[in-house]
């Protein structure tokens, strides 16, 4: 009979690594929330990244760029022949009326600061959207309950006029600012107030000061007072509703208002604003070029004999003398007149030449008109 003798080493268990994983450990709040919120603002990041994007790309998809600095005076410019006389004097314009340049450093300071105040008091601070002026425009619209003050700036409207169209849009909006402020860091602040003085339009077909300064006063911008000043100034807003009031009520109001604005802004006096308020305005006569009507057309076949392809826009100078026009004019009249019925004639002509062969009158019929 055998007995076991035991074993004198106690008997220790043994743990298996490999079979028996630690407790786990508490997890922190981070690790509990963490993920899924960084998750949650991931997706949120992305989701605003796309749609950031597509917004952007509705806004400013098919944005016009800006050409060189020479184009920006002739972009999107209608086509007009404006005929002078041997002095350079306008006998007429087909087509919109440009004028001459003009640059308002060169200008009586009354001229260009009626237009600074009228359309952009902050126009020196600004760098193309004035945005103290967009705040001023939301009270003051919030107050009236009604659009009763804009926040464009001259640059704005200066890009509006050149590139966009008059759509009161979201994008259009959006492509005006960031045009502006492109415009901004092409030009300096005198050469986009040169531009603006000289392409906006001013109603009765008229586009710049030069024009306008002789269509409303038959005078030079250098000559115009503080009063036509504010007149033409008040026009950007509303040119064809205004320039057809120009004689009205609302006309003179909307004048004092641009005095108005031009003594809030330290360009003139109270006193100065008032003697203007009162100064009566002759406006130039609406003279139409029906006395030379046929003069014009023969010239314009004359230039398409000598330029088989002339530009759009020309400056014709003519060889007619205004006075033998006029009174070669009224000759055919009174010869229609006082002879028409019993020669049974019911139109005539008058031609007159030179002996150097140079056209000093021409006219055509009775009435170029009909």
């Amino acid at each position: 009979m055998t007995t076991d003798t035991p074993d004198p080493t106690p008997h220790r268990p043994t743990m298996s690594y490999e079979n028996h994983s630690r407790p786990p450990e508490p997890r922190s709040l981070l690790m509990r929330w963490g993920p899924p919120i960084l998750k949650i603002v991931g997706t949120a990041a992305a989701v605003g990244l796309v749609t950031f994007g597509l917004l952007w790309n509705t806004l400013f998809a098919q944005m016009p760029s800006l050409p060189d600095k020479a184009s920006l005076w002739t972009l999107n410019r209608e086509p007009a022949i404006e005929f002078i006389d041997s002095t350079g004097e306008t006998i007429a314009v087909r087509g919109p009326r440009y004028g001459r340049a003009v640059k308002a450093t060169e200008l009586p300071p009354h001229v260009v600061d009626a237009f600074i105040g009228a359309e952009d008091r902050r126009f020196r601070e600004h760098t193309g959207v004035d945005m103290w002026a967009i705040v001023r425009a939301f009270l003051a619209n919030a107050r009236a309950g009604r659009t009763v003050e804009g926040a464009s700036t001259i640059t704005q409207q200066l890009v509006k006029n050149l590139f966009l169209t008059p759509d009161q849009t979201l994008k259009r909006k959006a492509q005006e600012a960031r045009l502006a402020g492109d415009l901004e860091r092409l030009l300096t602040k005198d050469e986009i107030l040169d531009l603006y003085l000289n392409r906006i339009y001013l109603g009765a077909g008229a586009y710049g000061l030069d024009a306008a300064a002789h269509t409303y006063f038959g005078k030079a911008p250098a000559d115009l007072t503080l009063a036509e000043s504010a007149m033409l100034a008040s026009f950007p807003k509303a040119p064809t509703r205004f320039a057809n009031q120009v004689q009205t009520s609302r006309a003179k109001e909307r004048q004092h208002y641009v005095l108005e604005q031009m003594v809030e802004a330290g360009f003139v006096s109270q006193a100065q604003a008032e003697e203007a308020r009162n100064q009566e305005l002759v406006f130039a006569k609406d003279e139409k070029d029906s006395f030379t009507g046929h003069a014009l057309d023969y010239a314009i076949e004359r230039v398409h004999e000598v330029l088989p392809n002339p530009p759009p826009d020309m400056v014709i100078k003519l060889s007619l003398d205004l006075e033998l026009q006029q009174a070669a004019q009224k000759a055919v009249e009174n010869g229609l007149t006082t002879m028409g019925k019993d020669r049974r004639a019911s139109e005539g002509a008058a031609l007159l030449i030179d002996v150097n062969g140079a056209v000093r009158a021409m006219v055509g019929g009775r009435n170029y008109l009909k």
